[in-house]
């Protein structure tokens, strides 16, 4: 279909293809249950890192063949590139998350939500990364009693139901997404959320994303790029920064 919808004028598929945060899910897909395994108390272990080898190549190589193979995603393509396309509707498919609803709906955009397509010769489906927002307690309020049951009653079923229809935030409460079944913009992201990993939360990850971001910039750069040798020097990077 994304194939079939790329012409000189419109666009069947595009996303911010050179950003690891939006290609985790091929990775996932290919095998990686997360960037880091866990440890015997299942923390984060950094010394376990799951998106190299087999798995990285697999995952580098699908997006690379989302470029070179099957024409999808050309050379300049980046998030600016990718929503300003998908606003203008020009672009029929594209990887994004919750934050970008508000301009969609103001560019009078019909869309709708869905998984993306399990990659060919995945052991799983594909699953982005999960981020949700919470409220915070100044642990020296004079007050810290009202100051959590207000916290609880920002977070309750109902004012959760309120945010999303005053804002449009996915309420991460089953209370409220049961009382938002109907939303179809809810009830798509409640059907991909299940799908999604967490996104390590240690302070490892900030040595990640840039040998990661660089994989993946080499990858799609030329169609003849060594993804063995690519995947190999990522994991060699990362481990060297994080001293593992």
């Amino acid at each position: 279909m994304a194939q079939r919808l790329t012409t000189g004028a419109t666009f069947g598929f595009l996303y911010n293809i050179g950003d690891p945060y939006f290609n985790f899910g091929f990775f996932k897909a290919y095998g990686a249950e997360n960037v880091f395994g866990k440890d015997a108390k299942g923390n984060l272990d950094p010394a376990k890192l799951l998106i190299g080898g087999e798995v990285g190549e697999k995952a580098l190589q699908f997006i690379k063949d989302l470029r070179f193979k099957h024409n999808l995603v050309p050379e300049g393509v980046d998030y600016g590139v990718a929503d300003g396309a998908f606003k203008d509707g020009a672009l029929a498919m594209i990887i994004n998350g919750p934050w970008a609803l508000g301009d969609y709906k103001k560019a009078k955009i019909d869309f709708g939500i869905a998984p993306f397509p399990t990659p060919p010769g995945a052991k799983g489906p594909w699953g982005p990364f999960l981020g949700v927002q919470g409220v915070v307690v100044n642990a020296y309020s004079k007050n810290k009693t009202q100051a959590v049951n207000f916290a609880k009653t920002l977070v309750s079923g109902r004012n959760l139901v309120s945010f999303n229809q005053a804002g449009g935030r996915i309420p991460v409460s089953k209370s409220a997404v049961k009382q938002l079944e109907k939303d179809p913009v809810v009830a798509g992201f409640s059907r991909v959320f299940p799908l999604g990993t967490p996104m390590p939360n240690i302070p490892e990850m900030g040595k990640v994303w840039g040998p990661w971001g660089n994989a993946i910039s080499l990858a799609i750069q030329k169609p003849d790029s060594n993804v063995r040798k690519i995947v190999e020097d990522m994991v060699a990077e990362i481990k060297k920064a994080i001293g593992k």
